[in-house]
């Protein structure tokens, strides 16, 4: 398998990834930190990359840092609805601290909303969100409540 190292985390093939934790699944306990990277090919792909990432992302229980980006806008719809999915429940994993979101549009802040889900996500500490285009926002008739899942530092950059 080949893994390219930037800095203090690898950049692993999601395929690859995917086989070697079918083949030994301890693997995927040590996992801690996601980044998603959506490219422009793959934000219009439902299937392919997406399925196999939201394969991956669905069997690793103890993610304490997870990141979605896109390299430019790429519309939270247009990513399918397994991915999407997978993607809101390991923002509520019990051991999630840090969530990072960027140049996705029309993100549902109701992930967030701790009266609309029955996990509790207490754990988060961090959260930002860069160039979040949030158009519905104006038609959001209800007040999040996120009393248990209110993040020690926000970072919202338009």
């Amino acid at each position: 398998m080949e893994v390219h190292t930037k800095s203090d985390y690898y950049v692993v093939d999601p395929t690859k990834f995917l086989l070697l934790s079918i083949q030994r699944p301890q693997i995927a306990r040590y996992v801690v930190a996601v980044q998603i990277v959506i490219t422009f090919r793959s934000c219009h792909l439902t299937l392919g990359p997406l399925a196999t990432i939201s394969r991956s992302l669905s069997i690793l229980p103890k993610i304490e840092s997870i990141e979605l980006s896109a390299e430019w806008g790429c519309s939270w719809n247009a990513l399918g609805s397994d991915f999407r999915s997978i993607f809101q429940h390991s923002l509520r994993l019990l051991s999630i601290k840090q969530v990072a979101i960027s140049y996705i549009e029309d993100f549902p802040l109701v992930s967030f909303d701790a009266a609309r889900i029955s996990e509790v996500c207490f754990s988060l500490v961090n959260l930002w969100m860069v160039k979040v285009y949030l158009h519905h926002l104006t038609t959001l008739v209800y007040p999040l409540s996120v009393s248990k899942c209110v993040p020690s530092k926000v970072g919202l950059v338009t």
